[in-house]
């Protein structure tokens, strides 16, 4: 009598919702033609799973070259540990750049490239409606040295047609006023009856000069049209999954705490990129003084799976991947200076719970093929493009996964003031 595939065999069972034992007993009281039959539709239909597999996706790149350009869910094959198996994903970013744009709606318009005014550099076009972070100031108040810091005094706006928004945090005054840009990536600023030069640094994301300084808090169009047109794999999550940055020590401001209710995938390698907010949403604002009080960071997003603080109480993140066929495959360790920090693993690695803190430091992710947890605290910037560049030696910070099989719960670290931590951040 032939015998069934064992892999098929596992798929009858959890598709019953029964044991194999349960499912091997009941396949003993079936006589030879049934048996037989069963054999025969057992194997069909796993060649024919195979086949659908083998023929699937790779990435969302090779869907959008195969004529997608539906933004939604779809099916991957995952080449993974040797094994292929599918995976529904969202997928975004398919079609970017025709006339059936998915990413746009019917109250917006297909982005283009913009045009660029009469004697501005190309750097204009790059600049074309990015946010910043505006210094006139400096401070050594809050950190934890004498050393001085550059203090946020305006948020500016830089729009098409040389137009400047400007606004005060002192008093949320407004002020329309000008901006250019000329060759040697300099721009000449004009607000609130000043007029302020400096020069864009190579990252792109920072400005300098006499008295001033600013640091990007949002991409221009350009960027973000092409970043947008770029297609992009993201596991849904429709448990609660949440990092949290607590306000006290160096941090000051407001509690930041960001809930996702996607998480963006790298394929093949089969990871999480931490520093993804497309699909999140965050309460709160606030920075960090350090660098012997010489540098600030400002923070509206928390890392997915970090949990960061600086000289105040514990910080706190949950991971929960129930629902998807995937779990966690790293260990949540302190680093930075003075570090606490405390992990559960639950559910199959599925669920996990991090807190942590310390002085400039956190409980963080592995790296990917390490046992060396990632540093999150940065110097002077906005955190959200600051991690982009990838701060754990030059490169972002990822958690890796793995398919879901059968692993004990495990519970490492000490944070003793967990008893801090939000309701929903539970077992």
């Amino acid at each position: 009598m032939d015998a069934i595939p064992s892999g098929v065999l596992e798929q009858f069972a959890a598709g019953f919702g029964g044991p194999r034992g349960l499912i091997l007993q009941v396949l003993q009281k079936l006589d030879y033609a049934d048996h037989a039959h069963l054999c025969c539709a057992a194997r069909f239909w796993q060649r024919t799973h195979a086949d659908w597999v083998r023929h699937l996706p790779r990435s969302a790149a090779e869907l959008a070259h195969r004529g997608e350009t539906l933004e939604g869910l779809h099916w991957l094959g995952v080449d993974h540990m040797g094994s292929s198996w599918p995976l529904l994903v969202y997928c975004s970013g398919l079609g970017a750049g025709s006339a059936q744009n998915p990413i746009t709606n019917a109250s917006q318009t297909p982005w283009q490239e913009p045009v660029v005014q009469e004697g501005q550099s190309d750097l204009a076009s790059e600049l074309y409606g990015s946010r910043w972070a505006f210094c006139t100031e400096k401070s050594n108040a809050g950190g934890v040295g004498n050393n001085f810091h550059w203090m946020v005094t305006h948020e500016v706006r830089l729009e098409v047609d040389g137009v400047l928004l400007a606004t005060s945090r002192r008093n949320g005054e407004i002020s329309n006023g000008s901006w250019r840009a000329t060759q040697g990536c300099a721009l000449t600023l004009r607000a609130f009856d000043r007029t302020w030069r400096i020069q864009l640094m190579e990252s792109g994301i920072e400005m300098r000069g006499e008295g001033v300084a600013a640091f990007m808090v949002e991409e221009g169009d350009a960027r973000r049209g092409i970043s947008e047109r770029t297609p992009r794999v993201y596991l849904p999550v429709n448990n609660t999954n949440f990092s949290t940055m607590p306000s006290g020590g160096t941090i000051h401001g407001e509690s930041v705490r960001t809930d996702f209710s996607k998480v963006r995938l790298l394929l093949p390698e089969l990871r999480i990129l931490c520093s993804d907010f497309t699909f999140s949403i965050a309460t709160g604002s606030c920075y960090i003084i350090g660098g012997n009080g010489s540098t600030r960071t400002d923070y509206t997003h928390t890392l997915f799976g970090v949990a960061q603080g600086s000289c105040g109480p514990a910080a706190f993140s949950r991971i929960d991947l129930r629902g998807t066929p995937l779990a966690i495959n790293a260990r949540f360790l302190p680093t930075g200076w003075a570090p606490r920090g405390k992990t559960s693993h639950r559910k199959n690695g599925q669920l996990v719970l991090v807190a942590g803190t310390g002085s400039q430091g956190s409980c963080a992710p592995t790296f990917p093929g390490t046992h060396e947890p990632q540093y999150p605290c940065l110097s002077d910037g906005h955190a959200n493009q600051l991690w982009q560049q990838g701060q754990f030696k030059d490169k972002p910070i990822m958690i890796q996964l793995r398919r879901v099989s059968p692993v004990p719960d495990e519970d490492y670290g000490s944070c003793y003031d967990t008893y801090n931590a939000p309701v929903d951040w539970t077992i």
